[in-house]
């Protein structure tokens, strides 16, 4: 099914995108965490805080049960966005044929 929604482009690029999770979050994790994956608005509805109400009460309960989340994202545009919401970008890598991805982390707000 999932084929059929992305397409075989799609296909290919999500499935480099979970090898890539992997190998990032295999290096990176040492406590358990929470992983945001997919988080997107509209570009038409994109500057009225419709993305941090969809990941406030993700955050609200990871700071409740004292749990880190994580992100990657391959847009460094969106790396400002997320610092906002309190994640650091912990590592940064390139890898052949894969756009540079930031890998961020968010501890537990007191």
């Amino acid at each position: 099914k999932r084929l059929g929604i992305l397409g075989l482009g799609g296909t290919a690029r999500e499935l480099w995108r979970e090898e890539d999770l992997a190998r990032r979050f295999a290096r990176e994790l040492r406590t358990p965490a929470w992983y945001l994956d997919l988080l997107g608005v509209d570009p038409a509805a994109q500057g009225k805080g419709l993305g941090k109400q969809l990941v406030a009460s993700m955050l609200e309960r990871a700071d409740r049960e004292r749990t880190d989340v994580v992100l990657v994202t391959h847009k460094k545009a969106n790396l400002d966005y997320y610092r906002r919401l309190g994640f650091e970008v912990t590592s940064d890598e390139t890898l052949q044929g894969i756009p540079t991805g930031w890998t961020m982390r968010r501890t537990p707000r007191p």
